[in-house]
């Protein structure tokens, strides 16, 4: 469960801050530079990957009542499923997102 939390607030914590530094200098700016713009997309698909990983660690250790009728965990494990396999979100961004980076 630690680490599950870890996992969480650690990329939780990174997304907000990039999200802060992002609307500081698009308010100062008008607008985001490819490296920002990338970031934002780099913590948005972490977060939801994150997201996956700490809801599988919980589910390894609960048993089987998650998959069992209408757990509220079963639920939630399978909507930090779906929502990672977005286009958005998906892990496949990470190639794009490091060129962008490494081009930046």
């Amino acid at each position: 469960i630690a680490e599950a939390e870890a996992t969480l607030r650690s990329a939780r914590a990174w997304f907000r801050e990039v999200a802060e530094d992002a609307w500081r200098t698009f308010l100062d700016d008008g607008a985001l530079d490819t490296e920002t713009q990338a970031l934002i997309t780099l913590t948005s698909v972490h977060a939801a990957q994150a997201a996956v990983r700490a809801t599988d660690m919980l589910y390894a250790i609960a048993g089987t009542s998650p998959a069992m009728g209408r757990s509220e965990f079963g639920r939630a494990w399978r909507d930090a499923h779906v929502v990672s396999q977005h286009i958005l979100l998906s892990s496949q961004n990470y190639d794009g997102i490091g060129a962008a980076l490494a081009r930046a």
